[in-house]
């Protein structure tokens, strides 16, 4: 019924438009704007294909529009339909209607034709924007490298304010180094790279391309160290003397990579949106690349279009290297897509492989604990350490390995043991926020001591400051200290952020009746009783119609 109404909207607006024209010009009018009306209504039932199609013949029709260009735009950028893309540009381009991602786009496109002018004028027009201001320093490497005028790497020796433009500039830096044949101080400027994140084993993989295509085979296994499928296989094929494939020589595929890293980092950061839209411009700017592909179907689940990241994997070629991260991606996207058996059942096929790795066995825990087999996906998280620790030691395991171990253990009942692996997961990860936060609350939860738990949250706070989750968790150990004044403030600003999360709302209509503040307490409640059902719901509700205390 809803699709109706808009539809009806769309075309009653359609004809007001057009009954300010004569006949003759409605008639013309009319024509032009039905293949936009189609747009819309085949994008509002959930026909991409269709709306595309539309949406290109609507432009051609209507140049001038700036919402036909508009819309002609986005929805080709979230097609994948560069050609699209390009041509919505610049007819926004040409009617001062450009948003701020599309010098960025018309910048890869000058690129690819080695138009070095060009790609220079649309630069100076991504810096001037400020919105993407922490990319034009490798941005203009790249350039520089490809027009082979002046020293592609000066670009990259300015300060950096943040310590992820910081790791972003170094492995910029190594990449340059190596695409200029540069192969010994490459080498090294990769083995320094001590940034311990999901890019870790892409950023070594393609170092060691780029070696083997430069003979140096010795240093290609010196930057392949640290656990991990890909990187055993990898170790194995520059052994034997095979080459590895996506080295990096060129400027595309320097900017293809930079802009899928800094999908991953805005991903990182809870944009999925904007990475959303980097992973596009990252398929875009080398069509020949696979990362950028996976990458595209990670952050298109993060955004919860999981039927269109499984479409993207689908026409992903796989071999050895890329294996992983498909499973995964195709994993999380069946998962997150509410198909929580199906997930399991490929899961369990994936940990069955005899070249079983530590993070199939990860990928078992976590469809494990989302259909609630708690105990059993404790000792699937234990797996994983013991085989990353027997082949690498125990100080190779990553942090979230400890986390989620933990975390199972807790919700199995064996706490104790819970709080030793959250711990390790703390020590495994000292810069982590995650970690910090939940072993500071687990703490709380469990009765232990809350000063000790509190400072736990409280450099977690220091790390993501707006992380509405965290402000949560110092608030709450405040309120189990007493000091309600510190606490109110805090739980009052996660709950601004994030008003759909019940928990937050509970905590803040806790400490509400703590301090007397009856009428306001339960106004929280009640809002946290819309997010919430089974044994939460019957709590809240007794809060609400009893106090605090008779609900306990």
């Amino acid at each position: 019924m809803g699709r109706t109404i808009r539809t009806c909207k769309l075309l009653l607006a359609g004809g007001l438009l057009l009954a300010a024209f004569p006949a003759e010009a409605r008639r013309t009018a009319e024509g032009s704007l039905s293949r936009y009306v189609h747009a819309r209504m085949a994008d509002a039932q959930g026909q991409p294909d269709q709306a595309l199609s539309a949406y290109a013949e609507a432009l051609t029709a209507n140049p001038d529009n700036v919402s036909v260009a508009y819309r002609s735009y986005r929805k080709a950028v979230d097609a994948g339909n560069m050609t699209l893309a390009l041509r919505a540009a610049r007819a926004l381009d040409r009617l001062d209607a450009l948003p701020p991602d599309g010098p960025l786009l018309l910048f890869i496109d000058q690129v690819q034709r080695a138009d070095w002018r060009a790609a220079e004028r649309e630069l100076d027009r991504v810096e001037a924007s400020q919105s993407f201001a922490f990319m034009v320093p490798a941005l203009r490497s790249w350039m520089l490298f490809g027009a082979r005028n002046g020293d592609a790497l000066a670009p990259l020796e300015g300060r950096v304010r943040d310590a992820v433009g910081y790791a972003l500039v170094r492995e910029q830096r190594a990449l340059l180094l190596l695409a200029q044949g540069k192969a010994s101080e490459g080498a090294e400027a990769v083995r320094t790279q001590d940034r311990n994140d999901v890019y870790r084993s892409q950023f070594r993989l393609l170092s060691a391309a780029r070696l083997m295509q430069l003979k140096r085979a010795d240093l290609a296994t010196s930057v392949l160290d640290g656990p991990g499928l890909e990187l055993d296989l990898a170790r194995k094929m520059v052994a034997a003397g095979h080459a590895l494939p996506d080295a990096i020589a060129q400027p595309k595929a320097g900017l293809s990579e930079l802009m899928a890293r800094v999908s991953l980092l805005l991903l990182a950061e809870r944009a999925p949106q904007s990475a959303a839209v980097m992973a596009r411009f990252a398929a875009f700017a080398d069509t020949k690349r696979t990362y950028p592909m996976v990458v595209n179907a990670v952050a298109l689940n993060a955004i919860g279009r999981n039927d269109a990241a499984l479409a993207v994997l689908a026409g992903v070629k796989v071999t050895p290297l890329t294996q992983g991260w498909i499973d995964q991606t195709r994993y999380e996207a069946l998962r997150n897509g509410d198909k929580p058996e199906e997930a399991l059942a490929l899961a369990r096929e994936l940990a069955a492989r005899p070249d079983v790795s530590g993070e199939a066995f990860i990928r078992l825990g976590d469809a494990l604990a989302t259909t609630n087999r708690h105990a059993e996906a404790a000792d699937t998280f234990a797996k994983a350490i013991a085989l990353v620790a027997a082949r690498h030691g125990e100080g190779a395991v990553p942090w979230h390995y400890w986390l989620q171990y933990g975390r199972e253990l807790e919700s199995a009942g064996d706490w104790p043991k819970a709080k030793g692996a959250l711990q390790k997961a703390v020590y495994a990860g000292p810069d982590q926020a995650t970690p910090l936060n939940h072993l500071g609350y687990s703490m709380l939860e469990h009765g232990e001591d809350a000063k000790i738990a509190t400072d736990l949250i409280a450099r977690a706070s220091a790390i993501r400051p707006d992380d509405a989750a965290i402000i949560d968790s110092l608030g709450w150990a405040w309120v189990q200290q007493g000091a309600l004044d510190k606490a109110i403030p805090l739980l009052e600003q996660a709950a601004e952020r994030e008003p759909r999360m019940g928990e937050i709302s509970e905590h803040l209509g806790d400490a509400y009746w703590m301090a007397g503040r009856r009428i306001d307490a339960r106004y929280a409640w009640r809002n946290a009783l819309v997010q919430s059902d089974g044994d939460d719901a019957k709590r809240l509700a007794e809060k609400i119609d009893f106090g605090l205390k008779a609900a306990k």
